[in-house]
C-alpha cells in the first residue's frame, strides 16, 4: 500500500527552516492535530487514484473520533481496498480506552491498524497482538545493526519473532544493509528510499527479489573483503 502523509520537514523549510518543529513532543503533537484536518479535507474533495488502492493514513486518535473523519469513512470507505491507519505509540497510550473504542469500531468497517514510530529499543517492549494492531513499523537506524549484534540482540530478534515477522515493516530503509538485517529477522515488509527508487525504475517482483539478492550478495563480499 502507499502511505498518505504531510512532509514535516517541507513544511519546515517553508514556515520556519530555523525551527525544530519535533523538538516538544507534545507540541508536535497538538500540531499534527490540526494537519490532520487539513489532510482530511484535501481528500475529501480528491479523486486521485492512489485513494482507488490500498492506502495508508497516519493521523492522530482524536482525528479518529471527529466530525471531519467519520464524514471521510462515508465517502472513501467503501470496503473495496485497504485503508490502513497507522498511530503513534505514545498517542494510543495517552487515551487507550479511547483507542480500543475507535479499533473496534473502525475494524468493523473494514479498517486495519499499524503502529508507528516502533524503534528496536521499544519493539521488545510491545505486545503487537494485546493492542490489537495488525502492522508494526519499525524504523531502521544506523545503530539498528550494532543493537542486534549487542547484549539486546537476543530480546530484539525474540520480539521481532513474538510480534510476527510477517507483521513487521522495516521503515526508513535506504541502504543495502537495512534489508539484510531485515532479512535475517525474517521481514517481508519494506518502506524507504531504497525501496521508492527500485519502483521509480519499475522494477518488477521478480526483478527486486533478484535485485536484493544481488545486492545483499555484494554486501557480504564487501564485508568479507
Amino acid at each position: 500500500f502507499q502511505e498518505i502523509y504531510t512532509s514535516i520537514e517541507s513544511l519546515r523549510q517553508m514556515l520556519m527552516p530555523a525551527v525544530d518543529l519535533q523538538a516538544n513532543i507534545w507540541l508536535f503533537q497538538d500540531l499534527t492535530r490540526h494537519l490532520d484536518r487539513c489532510m482530511i479535507a484535501y481528500l475529501a474533495h480528491n479523486d486521485e487514484d492512489v485513494l482507488r488502492r490500498a492506502f495508508s493514513l497516519n493521523l492522530n486518535l482524536a482525528t479518529l473520533l471527529s466530525p471531519e473523519f467519520l464524514e471521510f469513512d462515508k465517502t472513501h470507505n467503501s470496503g473495496k481496498r485497504s485503508i490502513v491507519i497507522e498511530l503513534q505509540l505514545t498517542d494510543i497510550f495517552a487515551d487507550l480506552s479511547s483507542y480500543f473504542f475507535v479499533r473496534d469500531f473502525l475494524r468493523e468497517r473494514g479498517y486495519r491498524f499499524c503502529l508507528d514510530g516502533v524503534t528496536h529499543l521499544s519493539l521488545p517492549l510491545v505486545d503487537r497482538s494485546l493492542l490489537g494492531f495488525d502492522l508494526m513499523k519499525v524504523f531502521w537506524t544506523s545503530d539498528f545493526s550494532d543493537h542486534l549484534n549487542g547484549v539486546g540482540g537476543d530480546d530484539l530478534r525474540q520480539a521481532a519473532l513474538r510480534a510476527g515477522p510477517e507483521r513487521l515493516i522495516l521503515a526508513r530503509c535506504d541502504t543495502e544493509l537495512a534489508l539484510e538485517i531485515g532479512e535475517s529477522l525474517g521481514i517481508t515488509l519494506y518502506q524507504g528510499h531504497l525501496l521508492d527508487e527500485m519502483l521509480a525504475r519499475r522494477v518488477t517482483r521478480v526483478r527486486s527479489i533478484k535485485t536484493l539478492a544481488d545486492a545483499l550478495a555484494r554486501h557480504r563480499a564487501a564485508a568479507r573483503g
